[in-house]
């Protein structure tokens, strides 16, 4: 008689995995990227923002979040480089911007692709080979539609504030504001993750699997990003690499963080294949080794 999987064999098996698998490595190479694609990132979430808010608010409130997560000289340094971008912007022609544009949704795009390689690979899912030309060209341009959708994000974040901003001058209820806040950040993130989880892999995986997975992924990056904020704060920790602080300090809090998304990727898949309709490939491929879970 099989005996149903209970929390202790879940946690059983993500040990298993991570000791057979070691999927730590997939943190080092998302935190290297991201170094390269943050800028960008930020560029056209502000740009795509300002199409539907105020693009200073939409500015403010980013920077604010990243300040609060990395510290005021990852935030001041972002800030600087935007305004050298922005400026050069302004002394170009259309065209130019337009190239500019393009140029840094590509470099925001950098950090999805490989996501998404991570994301498949920690599956064991099989990539699209050569001669998948048009799966391959589909998610590229995946990657992009999620660049664009984290300027539509940063829309609805800044509408929030707005919101909390006018409870909280009309009723004076202190507690509601951190509440909405959290509340929102939990819905966007498992949102966020679960449309992650379904369509950036080459897997098919059922809602449920994946909105588990989602909050959960989403809990450990809100806890890590607290936990980081609270070390920055109180410590001088860029003081310790001196010139290259600032880029220290950054690397590590999005390694960190990007640790927290790859549990939360391995932990979907232990818990699709254990308790929910399972993990299988989208696409055909010549060789893959789909894991089977233990009970």
């Amino acid at each position: 008689m099989n005996k149903s999987p209970s929390f202790r064999s879940l946690v059983a098996q993500l040990y298993r995995v991570y000791t057979l698998e070691r999927p730590t490595h997939f943190a080092a190479s998302l935190a290297y990227y991201s170094l390269f694609s943050l800028v960008p990132i930020i560029y056209v979430a502000i740009t795509v923002a300002g199409l539907f808010v105020d693009n200073d608010s939409a500015s403010k409130q980013l920077m604010e979040n990243i300040d609060s997560v990395f510290g005021a000289d990852v935030a001041e340094m972002v800030v600087t480089t935007l305004e050298e971008v922005s400026e050069g912007n302004d002394r170009s022609s259309v065209m130019q911007r337009t190239v500019s544009f393009i140029a840094m949704l590509v470099g925001a795009s950098l950090v999805f692709f490989h996501l998404q390689h991570a994301l498949t690979s920690i599956w064991k899912m099989p990539h699209p080979t050569s001669r998948g030309t048009k799966q391959i060209v589909l998610n590229r341009l995946l990657a992009f539609v999620i660049v664009l959708f984290i300027g539509l994000l940063l829309v609805l974040v800044t509408f929030t504030n707005f919101v909390v901003s006018f409870i909280h001058s009309k009723f004076d209820i202190e507690a509601v504001g951190p509440l909405i806040g959290l509340g929102t950040t939990l819905f966007i993130g498992t949102v966020s993750m679960a449309l992650m989880f379904k369509f950036l892999t080459n897997a098919v995986v059922g809602w449920k699997d994946v909105l588990v997975g989602g909050l959960t992924t989403t809990l450990l990056l809100v806890g890590g990003a607290n936990l980081l904020g609270r070390y920055v704060a109180q410590g001088n920790f860029g003081s310790a690499f001196e010139a290259a602080g600032t880029v220290a300090v950054l690397l590590i809090a999005v390694y960190f963080l990007a640790q927290c998304l790859v549990f939360g990727t391995v932990f979907t898949r232990v818990y699709a294949n254990m308790f929910g309709s399972g993990v299988r490939p989208r696409v055909k491929a010549e060789q893959h080794n789909i894991p089977k879970e233990r009970a």
